[in-house]
C-alpha cells in the first residue's frame, strides 16, 4: 500500500519534469536550427533565400556543461530552499499524531485515522 501511495504522489512531479525537459529539448532544436543559417546579424546577406541546407551547429562540451549546470543550479536552489522552509508542514505532522490510533482488528493491529472517540 505504501509503495503504491508513494508512486501516485510522485506521478505529477515526474510528468511535470518530463514536460520541462521536453520543452527544453524543443527549444534547443529550434534555436540550433535558427542559428545555423549563415549571415545572422549581417544586414547585407539575404536570409529569405536558402540554396543549400546548412550544417547544424551541434553543441560542444561547453554547451552541454552549461545545460547541466543550469539544471544542477535549479536543483541546488530548490534544496537550499527546503532547508529554510520544510516541504512537509510540521503542523500537518502534529495533526497526524493527534488523529492516529492503533486498534486491534482480528489477529493484527491496524492504524485508524480520525478523531478519537
Amino acid at each position: 500500500f505504501f509503495t503504491r501511495l508513494t508512486v501516485l504522489s510522485c506521478t505529477p512531479t515526474i510528468i511535470a519534469t518530463s514536460i520541462l525537459f521536453g520543452t527544453l529539448f524543443d527549444r534547443i532544436r529550434l534555436y540550433a536550427a535558427a542559428y545555423s543559417v549563415p549571415g545572422i546579424g549581417d544586414p547585407t546577406v539575404d536570409k529569405h533565400e536558402l540554396h543549400t541546407l546548412p550544417v547544424a551547429n551541434l553543441p560542444d562540451v561547453a554547451d552541454i556543461f552549461i545545460i547541466l549546470g543550469a539544471i544542477g543550479g535549479a536543483i541546488l536552489v530548490y534544496l537550499l530552499g527546503t532547508r529554510l522552509i520544510p516541504v512537509v508542514s510540521i503542523w500537518e505532522q502534529k495533526e497526524l499524531l493527534l488523529y492516529k490510533v492503533h486498534k486491534p482488528f482480528h489477529r493484527t493491529e491496524v492504524m485508524v485515522l480520525g478523531k478519537k472517540d
